[in-house]
């Protein structure tokens, strides 16, 4: 049984409003047939029939909370509101007759008058028996739409955990290869590599399990990755940051620029012998914000263009946009000329309202 608050003081205003309509109309009909019922007689009729059905409402509601239909289970709950129409329906007529003897002037149709408003009785009854049941089910479903949208919520935050850590191990394993294999050509580069990477790993431990933060938080984590590579590479790398004024205290996703670096160094410096060159570009246009990673490779052909998009560091960026954004977000490649590759990424514009490192 779903939880139902029924309020008094809405009962009786509901059962004055009906008695001051049906008074108005019973007045009504009599004078026009010249009946003997005056205004009065009418009023003080109409007021205590509905009050009386007032007085037994509550218990009626609470029957039909108690007994409600359901698939599969609907021959006890029939059984018992069948015998409540009857039993309510003689209460009330009672209750009627009382109120006759009362304040009325009983006549010798009286027991036939009050049988008389017997099926109106019984169509009052299942009437509030059905308003329970529709207040029931309309709470059972908007409880049922909460409960859904709490777990569709949970869901999209496991996922996006689960794709953020499987991230971090990914790149470790990279940064861990590049030591390795540093420790045969310079000792002390592969020193200092390690030191750089215990300051990454302290930042990306430090962050927690926020799913977005500041842009400025997300370039000192690539400042940092990058020192890491520019100890690989040396003056064959050369990174560009541009960064427009406004667009350091823009959310964006964790992690979301060092895949897209790591990748450009991959597949555009790696393979070249001359110097590389990466260029980050990030913009405010409108309600959005663009964040651009390009770089002077030799570009991809068909095929290693096709296992970039498959990559784990990209497929990561895919669904972690979709899960925080929807359709809101737009990530796109581009080639020109077949020289160097160009990964655009357009989100929502939002800024922090929260203490940075927090969860939107």
């Amino acid at each position: 049984m779903s939880p139902f608050r029924v309020s008094l003081k809405l009962i009786l205003l509901g059962s004055t409003a009906f008695g001051l309509l049906t008074a108005t109309i019973t007045a009504s009909m009599s004078y026009v047939d010249r009946g003997s019922w005056n205004v009065y007689s009418a009023l003080l009729g109409n007021l205590c029939y509905w009050y009386a059905w007032a007085l037994l409402a509550p218990s009626v509601l609470y029957l039909a909370g108690r007994y409600q239909f359901a698939r599969g289970a609907w021959h006890k709950p029939l059984a018992i509101h069948v015998a409540g129409g009857f039993a309510y329906t003689i209460a009330h007529m009672s209750l009627m007759v009382l109120v006759d003897y009362l304040f009325m002037e009983p006549s010798d149709n009286l027991f036939y008058g009050v049988l008389r408003t017997g099926d109106w009785d019984m169509m009052i009854y299942w009437s509030l028996v059905g308003l329970r049941h529709a207040v029931d089910y309309y709470g059972e479903a908007q409880q049922r739409a909460l409960g859904e949208s709490r777990l569709q919520t949970s869901l999209v935050e496991a996922r996006l955990d689960a794709l953020r850590h499987q991230l971090q191990p990914h790149f470790l394993f990279n940064t861990l290869h590049a030591i390795s294999t540093l420790m045969h050509k310079d000792v002390d580069a592969a020193d200092k590599t390690l030191v750089r990477l215990s300051d990454l790993l302290r930042l990306t431990m430090g962050a927690g399990a926020v799913q977005e933060f500041a842009l400025k938080k997300e370039l000192e984590f690539l400042e940092k990755y990058l020192a890491i590579e520019q100890v690989r590479f040396g003056d064959r790398l050369r990174v560009e940051l541009d960064v427009e004024p406004e667009t350091p205290d823009a959310r964006v996703p964790y992690l979301i620029l060092q895949p897209l670096v790591e990748n450009a160094i991959r597949h555009g410096i790696a393979p070249q012998v001359t110097q590389g060159r990466i260029r980050v570009h990030v913009q405010r246009d409108g309600d959005t914000l663009q964040l651009t990673v390009q770089d002077n490779g030799r570009g991809l052909t068909a095929q290693a263009l096709a296992a970039f998009r498959q990559g784990i560091g990209l497929h990561n960026t895919r669904a972690r946009l979709r899960h925080l954004y929807g359709t809101a977000h737009h990530l796109s490649f581009r080639q020109v000329n077949g020289e160097g590759l160009t990964v655009a990424m357009t989100i929502p514009w939002r800024t922090l309202v929260e203490p940075e490192g927090e969860t939107a």
